[in-house]
């Protein structure tokens, strides 16, 4: 969710700023086409963002219902001693 906050809240930022995307892309003479089609490009990219944004959670609540699934539910807790099974007589 971090990396999409971010990834939006900078491409809104360089759609409104000229100052940042002259500071992102500094040493380069950006003329009003050339920042228009940077611009038009960056904010097609907002989709991936929104992507990620739905369905990583997804993806790590299935990896964590696999990874319970797998786990044995008679395990010891940690430092506690496993029970010795009964011997016959």
């Amino acid at each position: 969710m971090f990396v999409s906050a971010l990834g939006t809240g900078t491409i809104a930022l360089m759609l409104r700023s000229t100052w940042l995307l002259h500071w992102l892309n500094h040493g380069h003479q950006l003329t009003a086409i050339a920042a228009y089609r940077y611009e038009a490009n960056a904010s097609s990219g907002a989709a991936v963002y929104l992507f990620m944004l739905i369905w990583f959670p997804v993806i790590g609540l299935l990896m964590s219902a696999l990874g319970a699934a797998c786990t044995p539910l008679s395990r010891p807790a940690p430092g506690e001693l496993a029970p010795v099974p009964a011997t016959p007589l």
